[in-house]
């Protein structure tokens, strides 16, 4: 099963509607997110004790974020950001989807990797019952300082322009962190738990797909998608690269 980034099963299934319905000649792309590496290295591990806090929820906030799944051979990573950098695929403006949700509980931001369409609403709400602050980090967007006062309390938060990965941040808490990338053209989504991803009714042609890990940093691959075969992008991330941008192709 692949998982989507938030919002992006509505972008795709919208993409389809305007840009008209499969055609007989078009391919499925899949792609895998493969981790090389000492995998038992990143096991989640706590980073903050707050049993009888006012941040306890259960446990203790844990190191989440590197998610290497060992039982596939070779090991995969989910929560990467992949998209379409370029490609014979229409990418004319659409109207923002639904809004999508982010959650502050147990003092986490949960999801803590989000993707949003440029002027889609995203809802961020307190799910805990102490206030919360927080500070968005965009380069091109503006930057906002957020407080929460209220337990179930929604703040809403617009992005116009398209923008690499950037940080929200808690000021009362150093752990709580997530990202957020926003786009201009629907073809985005996260790896699932499996580190699997698949983008479908694409034209054959040239494709050029980036992948973006908040731990291992960005990745390209250049892949001639063709009819009648199976059209497989790799991103291979090691914490023994440096983290700097990888180009290949398959």
């Amino acid at each position: 099963m692949n998982t989507f980034g938030h919002g992006t099963a509505a972008m795709i299934l919208a993409a389809a509607t305007l840009f008209g319905s499969a055609r007989a000649e078009d391919v499925t792309i899949q792609g895998i997110a493969i981790f090389k590496g000492n995998a038992a290295k990143f096991d989640p591990k706590p980073i903050a004790a707050v049993r009888g806090t006012q941040c306890d929820n259960g446990q203790d906030i844990l190191d989440r974020r590197v998610l290497v799944n060992k039982n596939t051979s070779p090991p995969t990573l989910a929560n990467v950001v992949v998209w379409l950098a370029d490609g014979p695929v229409e990418t004319r403006s659409m109207v923002p989807p639904e809004s999508l949700n982010i959650e502050m509980v147990g003092c986490r931001f949960e999801p803590r990797i989000t993707t949003a369409f440029i002027r889609q609403r995203v809802l961020v709400t307190n799910r805990d019952d102490i206030p919360h602050t927080f500070q968005t980090m965009p380069v091109k967007n503006r930057a906002q300082g957020v407080t929460i006062p209220k337990k179930n309390m929604p703040i809403s938060l617009t992005f116009f322009d398209p923008e690499q990965p950037f940080k929200i941040q808690s000021k009362q808490y150093p752990w709580m962190f997530g990202w957020i990338v926003v786009f201009d053209q629907p073809y985005y989504l996260i790896t699932d738990e499996r580190g699997t991803f698949q983008f479908k009714d694409f034209p054959a042609g040239k494709y050029t797909f980036k992948a973006w890990h908040e731990v291992f940093g960005t990745q390209t691959v250049k892949i001639q998608a063709s009819h009648g075969k199976k059209n497989i992008v790799e991103f291979v991330f090691s914490p023994d690269k440096k983290k700097t941008e990888k180009n290949r192709s398959n």
